[in-house]
């Protein structure tokens, strides 16, 4: 639901990671919830 919210925020990458790892999230988990999510990074940044 973070990466979700924060890329309609049109949040970036970078600050995605950042807030996972806030949150708690492991890098690994981190990683892989970010590939599955289809968001066009490049284009929200």
């Amino acid at each position: 639901m973070i990466i979700r919210v924060r890329s309609e925020q049109l949040y970036g990458l970078h600050l995605v990671r950042q807030d996972l790892s806030l949150e708690g999230i492991s890098s690994d988990v981190a990683k892989l919830a970010l590939e599955e999510h289809e968001t066009d990074w490049f284009i929200v940044a």
